[in-house]
């Protein structure tokens, strides 16, 4: 259940960012984009507004949001696609993996409680590997809903490879595009990861 509807974004379409909003736009064309706007999520819900367009009644982007997660506590995501009021696609938007911090409510999270014995520290403060933190707090939204596709999305080069690897084996329902240095078309990289979403685009 979604309790936040998340940040204003009808405010995006105004800004200027129609020099790359184009349907072969590439995923390093992208990462450059952060270096001209000094941005990152504003970018990506940007480029799916222009995706879907405006015509879809039924469906509805999220910048922001907030669920209700498995462990009780409400659940942020940046960015999540919704049909018919159902998740459809949620997408996790940063710069790179670096190092995070467990925050109160991650000492709930059940994949965290899985992973406890490999966390030097397990209290609020602590640190922990962020490919980590960003799984489990993805997974305690897909723990109570309908199991929608999910990504992260870094304006990075490939890294953190290995517990990348370790993520993907558990959930087969998430992926993750690394911007920098990446040829591919962006929105077919979102195609090959959620395949339904061609049956919404409007460009």
């Amino acid at each position: 259940m979604r309790t936040f509807n998340g940040k204003a974004i009808n405010e995006l379409k105004n800004r200027d960012y129609a020099q790359w909003l184009k349907p072969n736009v590439t995923c390093h064309e992208i990462s450059t984009f952060k270096e001209l706007f000094n941005q990152t999520e504003p970018i990506i819900v940007r480029l799916l507004q222009y995706y879907f367009g405006d015509n879809s009644k039924e469906l509805m982007i999220f910048w922001r949001p907030r669920y209700k997660g498995n462990n009780g506590c409400n659940q942020e995501l940046d960015i999540t696609i919704e049909i018919c009021n159902e998740l459809f696609f949620g997408l996790s938007i940063k710069s790179r993996f670096g190092g995070g911090y467990l925050e109160p409510n991650d000492l709930s999270l059940t994949l965290l409680q899985e992973y406890k014995s490999e966390i030097k520290k397990f209290e609020i403060r602590g640190s922990i590997n962020d490919v980590l933190q960003d799984m489990a707090r993805i997974g305690n939204i897909k723990d109570i809903t309908n199991g929608f596709k999910t990504v992260t999305i870094l304006f990075d080069k490939p890294h953190q490879t290995k517990w990348i690897d370790r993520m993907k084996s558990l959930f087969e329902d998430h992926e993750y595009i690394f911007l920098t240095g990446n040829i591919n078309n962006f929105f077919e990289e979102l195609e090959r990861i959620h395949p339904e979403i061609k049956g919404y685009k409007a460009i």
